[in-house]
């Protein structure tokens, strides 16, 4: 392609080449065009399961016994067999009484908020929910009131002035541990508060899942007062499988009023086997998930010693806040270019003022992964950390 209406598009894919070369993965390293190490602390494959070889085993079995169709096989929703099996085995794991799995989780947390608010939903949603619940709520047309991160006496202020407000559905929003802060959910409290209202209670679990909660089955598992349960098998990465859990009563109302659920693509059998294979796994990784609290932990404590302003709380998300975005992009920059990935976050992802380095903590992580990261951030000149959100 040569001719000049496509020399704008032939320009920036080669910019992009150039920036984003491509990489060999390598454990929980990836080597590029160079064979130079890229250690990837940017990934929430917490217990690093992307790759088992299980996994992959159950995935081809699936393939093999029900084919690459979708488990919708006509308007009337008689489900394979696999995908059946697949939910009872899944809400027993979770102690809820029903489950549905979607392709993301883009789409069910923006079919379950559209569906459950009504005509006129009103949602609280705490201020550092990821993005795709609040694009969620925002693309409801509901009001939308957001409090501040983790403040439940803001929330009941809230509550309490809104508790004669006309609205067909008011929803508590929040996640269980927060991707942007590391920070878990007072669950309890919020339980309480949704009972006091008779408020819904929406718990996005996805980080949780696989690695906290009741044989690592998140937060939300076995708890009474939760009315809808979202989650990822992908760790809260958006393109990947999701799930929500359901009282009978609201999984009722669900699927009735949902017009998707008619047209809706399901899973394919060999992402069923996939997520059927993930939770043969996770049951038995206590091991894993301790050793990868105490990776956590250690790195805390290491960044502590450096004078960095580090969020989180015992769990492998930990965010570095920075006094400028300027000061955040140096060291997100020399990072890189020592080969080590980290998430800088920004507005939308987090409210103006509140950038912040993300760096996530995986069980696939090795000693020399953390000298390296640990040298690196202490060869960096810091100011000390004068104002934060």
């Amino acid at each position: 392609m040569t001719k000049q209406k496509y020399q704008y598009f032939q320009n920036k894919l080669k910019e992009k080449e150039g920036r984003d070369p491509p990489v060999s993965f390598l454990g929980q390293s990836f080597l590029n065009a160079s064979k130079e190490e890229i250690v990837d602390f940017s990934s929430p494959d917490f217990l690093s399961l992307s790759s088992h070889s299980h996994i992959k085993k159950k995935m081809m079995k699936y393939v093999l016994e029900w084919g690459v169709t979708p488990s919708l096989l006509n308007p009337l929703k008689k489900y394979l067999k696999c995908y059946r099996d697949l939910e009872n085995k899944f809400s027993q794991c979770l102690g809820q009484e029903k489950v549905l799995f979607f392709p993301s989780l883009n789409q069910v947390s923006y079919l379950i908020l559209s569906i459950l608010g009504g005509d006129s939903p009103l949602f609280f949603i705490d201020r550092l929910c990821q993005n795709h619940l609040l694009q969620s709520v925002s693309a409801t047309q509901a009001k939308v009131l957001r409090f501040e991160h983790k403040d439940l006496n803001q929330l009941e202020v809230l509550l309490k002035k809104f508790s004669f407000f006309s609205s067909t559905t008011k929803m508590i929003i929040s996640e269980s541990l927060f991707a942007t802060s590391g920070k878990t959910a007072d669950i309890q409290g919020l339980v309480k508060l949704a009972k006091k209202y008779e408020t819904l209670l929406c718990l996005d679990d996805s980080h949780a899942f696989g690695i906290l909660g009741k044989q690592g089955m998140g937060l939300g598992a076995y708890r009474n007062g939760i009315d809808v349960i979202l989650g990822s098998f992908g760790n809260a990465s958006p393109s990947s499988p999701a799930f929500v859990a359901l009282n009978p009563l609201l999984y009722h109302y669900f699927k009735t009023f949902s017009p998707q659920m008619i047209e809706a693509v399901f899973l394919s059998p060999p992402l069923i086997g996939a997520i059927s294979g993930i939770l043969d796994l996770i049951y038995a990784m206590q091991a894993e998930r301790i050793d990868l609290m105490k990776k956590s932990n250690d790195l805390r404590r290491a960044l502590h010693s450096l004078n960095y302003h580090v969020e989180g709380e015992h769990t492998p998300i930990i965010t570095l806040l920075f006094n400028s975005e300027k000061e955040l992009m140096q060291v997100y920059e020399t990072l890189l270019k020592a080969h080590i990935l980290a998430n800088v976050l920004k507005p939308p992802y987090v409210p103006i003022g509140g950038e912040r380095l993300q760096l996530m903590v995986t069980s696939s992580h090795q000693e020399k992964d953390f000298s390296k990261l640990i040298a690196i951030l202490k060869g960096i000149k810091k100011e000390p950390l004068v104002s934060i959100i």
